[in-house]
């Protein structure tokens, strides 16, 4: 209820549309990678409502990216993500508002072929 599934389908193709203009963002910032997102979060205790952000993520190296996320329909401060890749399959990812929510993982990926 309440959750418009066609803003972050038109944010997203309008996203593929501009990929060169965000990669020469990058590139003019020293980044290895820029992208300005949309994001769906999971609802909150307060409602059942999805809740819709933006975000832009910067790839500063190849091992570490960091990402800023405004949740669009809520009064939420914005959360900051960092994750940072030790070897193809171990990663330590983090997250927080700067506030009252933060949390670090220790990621493992396999990938199966």
């Amino acid at each position: 209820e309440g959750a418009e599934p066609a803003l972050p389908l038109g944010i997203n193709l309008l996203n593929a549309f501009t990929s060169d203009s965000q990669d020469a963002v990058g590139n003019a910032l020293g980044l290895q990678r820029f992208r300005l997102t949309t994001t769906s979060l999971i609802p909150d205790t307060e409602g059942d409502r999805l809740n819709f952000g933006v975000g832009a993520n910067l790839g500063i190296t190849q091992n570490l990216s960091v990402s800023l996320i405004q949740v669009l329909n809520q009064a939420q401060p914005f959360a900051f993500n960092a994750r940072y890749r030790i070897d193809d399959h171990w990663g330590v990812q983090g997250s927080t508002n700067f506030g009252n929510n933060s949390r670090l993982f220790l990621e493992y990926r396999l990938n199966f072929r």
